[in-house]
């Protein structure tokens, strides 16, 4: 979390307890890890993620702003679903034979 301009570790352990969990986050993991600091943070902060969700309607040096994890577990499994539908759209066409 970020709290008062400082980045704090609130929760060390990463559970597990729903088994798509892993899969969504190796495809977050395979979308992103290509990113450097600046593309990740331009990445995130595009209009409809939730960073822009929270922050609407506050001032600009507001930065005590919580973006709640169902927000961003939402945003991101939309992303993941775009993903496997393109993979499984490239799959489908390089199974089609060249004519």
């Amino acid at each position: 979390r970020y709290i008062d301009g400082t980045f704090v570790i609130t929760n060390t352990t990463l559970t597990l307890e729903n088994p798509n969990l892993a899969g969504f986050i190796k495809d977050m993991w395979d979308l992103y890890k290509g990113y450097s600091q600046a593309e990740l943070a331009a990445a995130t902060h595009l209009p409809g993620t939730p960073w822009t969700m929270v922050r609407q309607g506050r001032a600009e040096n507001d930065i005590r702003v919580e973006i709640p994890d169902e927000l961003i577990y939402d945003y991101f499994h939309k992303k993941v679903i775009e993903i496997n539908k393109e993979k499984a759209e490239k799959q489908k066409q390089d199974q089609q034979p060249n004519c």
